[in-house]
């Protein structure tokens, strides 16, 4: 059942994606939903650079991830196992006039040749995620990233166990039916090694993440917040060391602790306030 359900979903979402080809209408309002914000998010966290490049593995027949990218100036290799989905992401990276900044690839992601990329990203519907994300790592370079999605809520008890050997702090999109972001730096250190427990995420102060994305459980220190009068008496103040210990469903306030004092933000202004991880 564990295979069924996510083949399911792939053949689900290349219609849709072969679908918003012909009607752009459609392909926004995906990418709008779906994207957007948390490839926002994910740029934040990679620590994107100008003149990076950027390897995206599984990304289908409508690739919103790589042309997000490309759009923003990176050069990007999209890579995918399905000719078909090849065939019409080519025509449709020729439709867009991004041919000088994208190219598409047929290949599987298992064999994908990582040492010139500076960030690779994973696909959540990219087989087997978790051999794939480990060879990509082996193949890394130091201080390249990896950007990866794995199921969460109702979708981690449809879809195979993204097992690896160490344990991994995420960002949780909202909605049950979400996935987590990951995201693993390969230090100079880590040559070309298999992963280990010391492999972590890297939340350094160069990469930001918004108060509403994190999980129950996090430590992190502001960087910065809206300049609103009543947060600086609260302790809210950039510098100041932050845990979100709960968040509401559907939307509602997220609990957070700062100098031994609780305070319930609004998801609204949880979003705009930018915080860096503390590693423990």
């Amino acid at each position: 059942m564990k295979f069924i359900i996510p083949r399911i979903m792939i053949t689900l979402l290349k219609i849709i994606e072969v679908t918003g080809f012909y009607l752009p209408v459609l392909a926004n309002l995906y990418y709008q939903v779906f994207y957007r914000r948390r490839l926002t998010n994910e740029i934040s966290q990679a620590r994107l650079r100008p003149g990076m490049k950027v390897l995206h593995i599984g990304c289908g027949p409508f690739p919103f991830t790589a042309i997000s990218l490309a759009r923003r100036g990176y050069q990007v290799v999209a890579l995918d196992n399905d000719p078909l989905a090849v065939n019409m992401a080519r025509k449709l990276i020729r439709k867009l006039n991004l041919n000088d900044k994208l190219q598409v690839w047929e290949q599987n992601g298992e064999n994908a040749h990582v040492s010139d990329f500076h960030v690779v990203w994973v696909s959540l519907h990219v087989f087997p995620l978790s051999s794939v994300i480990q060879k990509v790592f082996a193949g890394l370079k130091p201080d390249a990233r990896i950007i990866y999605r794995k199921p969460a809520g109702l979708l981690a008890k449809l879809y195979p166990a993204t097992e690896l050997s160490f344990k991994m702090p995420t960002q949780t999109s909202p909605g049950i039916f979400g996935s987590e972001t990951g995201l693993i730096t390969k230090s100079s250190t880590d040559k070309k090694e298999p992963l280990s427990m010391e492999t972590i995420f890297d939340l350094s102060q160069n990469s930001l993440i918004t108060l509403d994305t994190v999980k129950p459980g996090f430590c992190g220190r502001i960087s910065s917040l809206p300049e609103q009068p009543l947060l600086a008496p609260l302790g809210l103040r950039p510098g100041k060391e932050i845990t979100v210990v709960s968040r509401a469903i559907l939307g509602g306030p997220v609990l957070t602790l700062v100098e031994k004092r609780k305070i319930a933000l609004s998801r609204t202004l949880a979003k705009d306030i930018k915080v860096q991880g503390i590693r423990a």
